[in-house]
């Protein structure tokens, strides 16, 4: 897909690559012209790590976005400055590339609305998860944690799977990174007067897999004061980074988990998203088989050498000392220690978390025991994930999902 905001040749379609640039999210904004009598309709599709190999030619995570209450009939879009434009009777959808990881899509609203609930209809790929950003707790201030005004109050969508897998041969299957598909911030309301005010999103799941309802509700009191026109400003966001960010001291031994292979194979690299403006800094990375639900007693696996961080960049990747066997069905913890303090990056995320034990450090020599956990940060997925090769008995081949234009429409 091309990296600018481009119209499909004959169609109301638009495309785009957004996002990472090894692994970017593709964006097609419209709907699909077949599925929709030729009409550009208000509608944002999201795909991600998509297969390279084995067959993989569908999209392993997806998500639709839907405004069903804007029915088109004869209104047609405008395109210009790479934006788009449709008004469907009081409401103006405009949708464009804010910057290389950030999408906008904006509705205008011409006077007050009847509800100030908007809804979105969604429909997503069944393995991904929506993870709510809450206000911080009381633990992740005390712990010096930041998450910005647009976090807040907003969703971290996730794939299931955690891992960089590539064949026997070493070509690429998929990449999911640390597993993150998109975020979709905490939407603002803004007036013609420029006065702005926060809105609330929520994510409803249906009673049907893969499908649910976005809704956007904005302060009642709010609208009834504004100056009209207003403009609503859900954004999303496709970097593949959490959008909270903590200090993990140096001299820290963490446990992050519990992960679990799609197969059997053999992991070779661990990248972490780490920074620290010091010079000198260095960070060893490893991996531990759970432990019946920690990783306090279990074993080292294997390790790499004490190699430097992440700088003001943050992604690093460590090459462990040999191949680390993994099994499909068990669970892991990706480990680290540093030689200086790093500001790791995470989202809210239930089922995971990180262990610590302030053990000292050793460059290149994480413990051979994991030792007494002194402390844990329960639901947080940080951005770390293990690049592993599968074996070569075929159990690394998946097979593809139905196709896209059916997903799309519904």
């Amino acid at each position: 897909m091309p990296d600018v905001l481009t119209k499909v040749d004959g169609k109301h379609e638009y495309i785009v690559d957004i996002g990472d640039a090894d692994v970017p999210c593709g964006l097609h904004i419209g709907g699909k012209d077949e599925q929709t009598a030729g009409k550009f309709v208000p509608l944002l599709y999201s795909r991600r790590f998509r297969g390279k190999e084995q067959g993989l030619k569908d999209d392993e995570a997806w998500l639709s976005l839907n405004h069903a209450e804007s029915v088109v009939s004869a209104e047609t879009e405008s395109f210009a400055a790479g934006r788009i434009d449709l008004t469907v009777g009081k409401v103006t959808h405009s949708f464009w590339k804010l910057n290389a990881d950030d999408f906008e899509w904006e509705m205008g609203f011409s006077t007050q609305p009847a509800s100030n609930v908007v809804n979105l209809q969604a429909r997503h790929s069944t393995n991904i998860t929506w993870n709510y950003q809450p206000a911080l707790s009381s633990d992740e201030i005390a712990d010096g944690a930041s998450r910005p005004a647009h976090i807040e109050g907003s969703y971290a969508v996730y794939a299931r799977e955690r891992w960089r897998l590539r064949s026997s041969t070493g070509g690429e299957i998929v990449n999911y990174k640390a597993g993150k598909v998109l975020h979709i911030h905490r939407p603002k309301v803004i007036d013609a007067s420029s006065d702005a005010a926060w809105c609330e999103l929520s994510y409803s799941p249906s009673t049907s897999p893969g499908q649910g309802t976005l809704s956007v509700t904005m302060p009642s009191t709010w609208l009834g004061g504004a100056k009209y026109p207003i403009r609503l400003d859900p954004s999303f966001g496709y970097t593949s980074v959490g959008g909270t960010v903590h200090t993990i001291n140096a001299d820290q031994a963490s446990g992050f988990g519990r992960y679990t292979p799609a197969s059997n194979g053999t992991v070779t690299h661990i990248t972490v998203y780490a920074s620290t403006d010091e010079s000198g800094n260095d960070i060893t990375c490893g991996l531990y088989k759970d432990n019946g639900g920690t990783v306090q007693g279990s074993t080292l696996l294997g390790d790499s050498a004490g190699t430097e961080g992440g700088g003001s960049t943050a992604w690093s990747t460590h090459a462990m000392d040999a191949g680390i066997a993994v099994l499909s069905s068990t669970n892991y913890y990706l480990a680290t220690n540093q030689s200086l303090n790093f500001s790791y990056a995470y989202d809210a995320s239930a089922g995971y978390e990180r262990e610590r034990d302030p053990v000292g450090y050793v460059a290149g020599s994480l413990l051979s025991t994991f030792g007494t956990v002194a402390g844990t940060n329960a639901d947080r997925e940080y951005s770390i994930y293990a690049t592993y090769t599968a074996a070569s008995t075929g159990a690394n081949t998946l097979p593809p999902r139905a196709a896209y234009i059916r997903r799309m429409m519904g």
